[in-house]
């Protein structure tokens, strides 16, 4: 299936551009026009023209498309999405944890999960206050929930491969650890730092202080989305000669499949789950 990406967009853009040249040399070839009377029957100069006219016009509306007034559903493999995310050096760990359907999640039983959650913490960022004092590290922690390509019918790839997928735009903040918010003080010789040390509406001593306040939550949203916009995420491929499938650090041979009856069952009772616990 198609993804309508911007690498898509610029290949449309690129072979209509060829289109447009091949159609410019018509009226070079056939620099008369041949048109009767009807407008219906128009010779093949002015049918060319009207032609690159309707492409340039495509073009037009091509071109100011880009990443960011694309706006769709674009479901990514589990391990495709951990393992790109790790690979960008932007990113301190990933760790996906199943959801069991049992009566204490802790200790569940020997039922396959049935659901997992994928837990992402980018690199801490150095925290400063408004003189640009070094006071701690902001280190936020993203979580994504991923699906099962059985329940949304997506085909493609063999599910005992990867049978799981996420939306990279579905996801929200977990947790925050930040530096403690600072609050203003009066200054020693402030006549009413004693009246009131909550209260600045009487003096100015709040007016220039520079002390550390945390970000809102929609700078740590434009920053995990810097880093999903320019992460290449990785792709199956298949080995025709041994016929083999990978994506990212998984895998699954279908020879061996087909001949291993351990190897089959593994890969059966597997179904094409991520693997638990830390990823990088």
């Amino acid at each position: 299936m198609m993804e309508f990406n911007q690498k898509v967009i610029d290949s449309i853009i690129n072979d209509v551009d060829k289109s447009i040249e091949l159609h410019r040399l018509i009226p070079v070839l056939y620099p008369h026009c041949t048109c009767n009377a009807s407008k219906d029957n128009k010779c093949f100069k002015c049918k060319s023209l009207e032609a690159i006219d309707d492409l340039d016009c495509l073009i037009s509306h091509l071109k100011p498309l880009n990443r960011n007034t694309i706006h769709h559903v674009q479901w990514i493999d589990v391990e495709s999405f951990c393992y790109s995310l790790g690979k960008t050096g932007q990113i301190n760990s990933i760790e996906i944890q199943p959801i069991f359907n049992g009566p204490n999640p802790e200790h569940p039983n020997s039922e396959p999960p049935i659901g997992f959650t994928i837990h992402v913490t980018p690199t801490s960022r150095f925290a400063m206050d408004g003189n640009g004092f070094h006071v701690g590290y902001e280190t936020v922690t993203y979580e994504w929930k991923a699906y099962s390509k059985h329940e949304l019918g997506i085909a493609g790839l063999p599910y005992l491969l990867s049978s799981w997928v996420v939306n990279p735009n579905e996801y929200e903040i977990i947790n925050k650890d930040l530096p403690d918010e600072e609050e203003p003080i009066h200054n020693d010789d402030c006549e009413f730092k004693d009246d009131d040390p909550d209260s600045f509406d009487n003096c100015d001593c709040a007016e220039f202080w520079e002390g550390y306040y945390p970000p809102d939550d929609d700078f740590f949203y434009e920053e995990i989305n810097s880093i999903l916009e320019f992460t290449n995420w990785v792709e199956a491929e298949f080995d025709p000669d041994i016929r083999e499938w990978t994506l990212g650090y998984t895998s699954f041979n279908v020879n061996e499949y087909q001949t291993n009856s351990d190897y089959a069952d593994s890969c059966n009772q597997d179904n094409g789950m991520p693997s638990f616990g830390t990823y990088c």
